[in-house]
């Protein structure tokens, strides 16, 4: 994989280190606000996040260091299929009356806020590297076209 095969998994170390950090914090203020349901809903509901997002960027990495043309197809099948899982668990978690639940579903709203936020500034991160490389090289938008 060269240099532009593999700018997804980049963006990725970032917004796992962010989400461990939630994750943590999380699990701690669903203790303290309701106990063990309240911690294994916060840990599961950011778990669930994480494992969830880094499976698309592993899924679309690959893909894109593959074929190029793969990642659309891939990148909606892999949408379809983790949201069907997350769909049908979360349903049995309901239907089971846990109490961990509320916790569970602030931890999946966190971790979403977190993990975007997190890509969002790797991606932004890379970006600007990527086009203080390109200016240091000499390369600039008209050079590009040609």
């Amino acid at each position: 994989m060269g240099g532009v095969k593999n700018w997804r998994l980049h963006q990725l170390w970032l917004p796992l280190y962010c989400s461990t950090a939630l994750l943590v914090i999380a699990t701690v203020v669903g203790w303290q606000i309701q106990g063990l349901d309240g911690a294994a809903g916060a840990f599961a509901g950011v778990g669930v996040v994480m494992a969830s997002y880094s499976m698309t960027m592993l899924v679309l990495a690959w893909a894109d260091s593959v074929k190029t043309s793969w990642v659309l197809p891939l990148g909606v099948l892999t949408y379809m299929v983790k949201f069907t899982v997350i769909g049908v668990v979360l349903a049995g978690v309901a239907a089971s009356g846990w109490k961990g639940l509320p916790a569970m579903g602030f931890g999946v709203m966190a971790g979403i806020v977190v993990w975007i936020t997190a890509q969002i500034i790797a991606l932004n991160r890379y970006n600007r590297k990527s086009s203080e490389d390109t200016s240091e090289a000499g390369i600039t938008s008209a050079t590009k076209q040609e």
